[in-house]
């Protein structure tokens, strides 16, 4: 009977630390497994904003727009808000997803042609609504019967998407 006493008071600590081993190992990989779970919802929500600020852009254009059609229709210049206001929040939206994107080569190259087009939509709007204040309205009409700023707002919806 000592013997067997001996042998269990070696097996004993050999087994309580085999447990031990383990249970230090799975809390090891459930801590790898959480911390590359948190990296992946952070990439996740990352992309979730960056396309978020990218579909803001596109609405302060078509808000600028707004402003710009409401101007020609009554030439009144309080129509202009939402075409002051879309101006200003294109900018801003597009610093926002420059600053997000900057270490994406490939994407901030994508949004500088998305921030060239809306330029050339807000040349577009700006130009439409000189020619209006001018009294311009044959040029008014022929400009916006070309079709140009629906050109330009299609390649930027292409390129957003």
């Amino acid at each position: 009977m000592s013997q067997n006493i001996i042998r269990l008071s070696k097996v004993v600590p050999f087994g309580f630390g085999s447990i031990f081993l383990l249970m230090i190992s799975i809390g090891f990989a459930s801590k790898l497994s959480m911390d590359k779970l948190a990296e992946a919802i952070e990439l996740q929500t990352h992309t979730y904003v960056v396309k978020t600020n990218l579909q803001d852009m596109e609405k302060d254009l078509v808000d600028a727009e707004t402003g710009q059609r409401g101007f020609i229709f009554t030439g009144k210049e309080e129509f202009l808000s939402p075409y002051k206001n879309g101006k200003i929040a294109f900018v801003q939206a597009a610093n926002k997803t420059k600053e997000l994107i900057k270490d994406n080569p490939e994407q901030v190259k994508n949004l500088e042609q998305v921030e060239k087009l809306g330029q050339q939509k807000l040349d577009e709007l700006a130009e439409t609504i000189s020619l209006k204040r001018a009294g311009k309205e044959p040029e008014l009409r022929a400009l916006v019967l070309s079709g140009k700023g629906q050109i330009f707002m299609d390649e930027i919806r292409e390129r957003i998407a």
